[in-house]
């Protein structure tokens, strides 16, 4: 009858043991996928802000691009209304630079 006692307070005490393990693995692996889950959502939040501006990147050199065309074509045309010997001269050779700047901005 003792030994029966003993032996059926040992089955509980070693359910008891993988119980408590099993929830200690339980807690382990939980914590683990919960900082997979934070990592990823950094991640994906990094890689959405770094799209943003790259967009936001993109837009202003699109303007800038935009504005320097403007701005070659008033200055042609600036030039071209206020005429002389200047814009046969240096006129040509100011507008080829800023001809390649602006190729240069368009890529």
């Amino acid at each position: 009858m003792q030994d029966a006692q003993e032996h059926h307070i040992a089955i509980k005490l070693g359910y008891r043991y993988i119980i408590s393990l099993a929830l200690a693995v339980f807690v382990v692996v939980m914590y683990d996928v919960v900082k997979m889950a934070i990592r990823r959502y950094k991640r994906e939040n990094r890689k959405r802000k770094s799209a943003a501006e790259d967009e936001q990147l993109f837009e202003d050199s699109k303007e800038q691009a935009e504005l320097a065309e403007w701005n070659f074509e008033l200055e042609t045309m600036r030039r071209w209304i206020s005429g002389g010997s200047r814009w046969r001269s240096v006129g040509r050779a100011e507008d080829e630079e800023r001809r390649r700047r602006l190729e240069m901005l368009r890529q």
